[in-house]
């Protein structure tokens, strides 16, 4: 058992204590259950799909504790096509997760890093771990997965999914390839989440801001109608407050990496 280098992602179920927090009894019971159900299905993917089929061929890890899940993928060689492969196939582990999520009702904020770190059916530690998370508790802020910028002088080259926020962050791009009917489904997702908030809307209207501007950049890119009502979240004035705070947002090609996607 020894440290060697890793990719690590460090995920963050967000709102998680508000709701399991609050409410009568039946409905935390609903709420417990359906994080419950949410948990058991990645602990599954652990086993399941994620480790023998997707990521099964790189010994990588998930580990699933309280509200949070961690992503290792150690490196085996130092070789950037190698590294990029597995990289790519972390991304395609994330999005997995983002998608149950989805499904679940919840939000997910992360960070993914580069470092040692030390994984087993025990443990997972290191400073990659560290780092991971301090990137998702202290630079995503809103939800998304940013990623550690030292990464791209690892691989051959940047991954599509991999986009560049206003703010100069790195993050991936999950709805990169969202077909029509995808694109409708995460607008009910981002819309249900708002109107399910309640009273706590103020404590979170950054963040959704930033899920209303990433999802309407994608549907503009797209030419999908599919478009989230901003007022959804409160007034124009408030909205215009809210904007000098400097909330970031998806807006023109140009927040892509230099590396373009395929045709």
């Amino acid at each position: 058992m020894k440290l060697q280098n890793a990719f690590v992602c460090y995920l963050d179920l967000l709102g998680v204590k508000n709701k399991t927090g609050r409410g009568t009894l039946k409905e935390l019971n609903a709420q417990v259950e359906l994080l419950g159900s949410f948990m058991r299905e990645i602990q599954r993917r652990q086993t399941g799909y994620a480790r023998n089929i997707s990521m099964g061929e790189c010994n990588s890890y998930i580990k699933v504790f309280s509200d949070n899940i961690v992503l290792v993928m150690p490196l085996k060689i130092k070789d950037k096509v190698d590294s990029a492969h597995r990289f790519s196939i972390l991304l395609k582990s994330i999005e997995e997760v983002l998608s149950e999520a989805s499904f679940a009702g919840l939000l997910i904020r992360g960070g993914i890093s580069y470092g040692k770190a030390i994984c087993n059916d025990f443990m997972v530690a290191g400073d990659a771990l560290i780092k991971a998370y301090n990137i998702e508790s202290k630079i995503s802020k809103y939800p998304r997965v940013v990623i550690d910028r030292s990464i791209g002088e690892l691989i051959e080259e940047v991954p599509y999914k991999v986009a560049k926020d206003l703010d100069g962050e790195l993050f991936f791009h999950y709805l990169y390839d969202a077909s029509e009917s995808y694109l409708g489904f995460n607008k009910r997702h981002v819309e249900n989440c708002i109107k399910n908030t309640g009273q706590d809307i103020f404590k979170y209207i950054e963040k959704y801001r930033w899920l209303i501007d990433y999802h309407n950049a994608c549907c503009k890119e797209k030419d999908s109608l599919l478009m989230i009502d901003p007022s959804i979240i409160g007034t124009i004035e408030l909205q215009t407050k809210i904007s000098t705070v400097g909330w970031a947002k998806l807006a023109q090609p140009n927040v892509y990496c230099d590396k373009q996607p395929p045709d």
